[in-house]
Parts: structure tokens; sequence; C-alpha cells
């Protein structure tokens, strides 16, 4: 999978600098294992550093998502459910102008809280995945905005362990990138 990543492309990966920190704001609609399923979107608020060493073609990458939606359960009544992320991976950059399409993936650590299963509320931990796209346009003197869209997955939680967890995630984002 990180082979994949290194492979791609023959442009330049420093075109957006050796080093980037983003905020993330977005929505998600979160699979998290629940027996039940609501078309609520979750507001979902992240965080990420990136870089780039000297000779290499793509930025390791660190990232932190979390997102929450209010849920009423008819059995279980209102609670809110939230969902957390901490990924480790390699994101690639592109473009040598203003814009840099950039595509990102790697593993993460996914953790649940108040999901509902036939034995009522839980919360759990699991190992997933996640890969990720966006377009980011150089505003200023290293500050780029940008937007990303964003799917994770893994499967085998709690007592359901057929249930599939991660989502689909859609958002804005704001970095600071450094030259070297």
């Amino acid at each position: 999978m990180f082979a994949v990543l290194l492979a791609v492309g023959t442009l330049p990966a420093r075109a957006a600098g050796p080093g980037n920190v983003y905020i993330y704001g977005g929505a998600a609609d979160t699979n998290d294992f629940s027996r039940l399923d609501t078309d609520n979107l979750a507001v979902e608020l992240g965080v990420g550093f990136n870089y780039l060493g000297s000779g290499w073609d793509a930025h390791l990458e660190v990232n932190f998502f979390s997102s929450e939606v209010d849920v009423n359960d008819p059995v279980l009544g209102k609670f809110t459910r939230k969902q957390s992320q901490l990924g480790f991976g390699v994101r690639k950059y592109w473009g040598q102008k203003r814009m840099h399409p950039n595509l990102g993936v790697g593993l993460s650590w996914l953790t649940f809280d108040n999901v509902t299963t036939r034995d009522g509320l839980i919360s759990d931990a699991t190992v997933g995945l996640w890969l990720d796209g966006g377009l980011d346009w150089d505003v200023g003197k290293g500050i780029q905005l940008g937007f990303i869209g964003r799917v994770s997955a893994t499967s085998g939680i709690g007592v359901e362990s057929t249930k599939h967890g991660g989502g689909y995630h859609l958002g804005g984002r704001l970095s600071w990138g450094w030259k070297r």
C-alpha cells in the first residue's frame, strides 16, 4: 500500500515543502459497528503533521480526527456517539505552481464510544486503514487552503465482530508549510 504512493508520479514531491501542519474541519458519515444506522452526519475536527526528508518521494504523516453525533435510540434513549482516529502513513504531493494535489494512505487506531449493540452501549478500539486525497492552493507565504475527501475502514470490534467501522469524511483544510 505504501509502495504504491512512493511509486506514483514523477513530479517532485517537494512542491508543498518539506513539512506541513494542518487543521481540518468537516463532516463524517460514520460506520461505527452500530446496530442503529443513522443518516446524521457527524461533526469532525482534525489536525495533522507531515514531513519530507531529504531525498524522499513522499511525506511521512501523523494525523488525528475526531467526530461525534447525537443519536436517539428507541431502546437506549438519547446519547452522543464518538469516533476518533489516530493515523500514521505517507502523503504524496504534486504540482509546481500554486495548486498541490495530494494523496495519502496509512494505518489508524480507531476508538468508538457509545456504540449501540445487542448488549447496549459499548466503547472499543481497533486498527484500521485510511485513504484520502485533496487539493491545496497557496494563498500566502507558506499558507494553503484546500479540501480533502477521506475513507477509513476497519472490521471486527466488540460483540458484533462482523460490523465495519470508519466511514466517509469530507471537509476543508488550512495548512502551513515551510520551505527548505
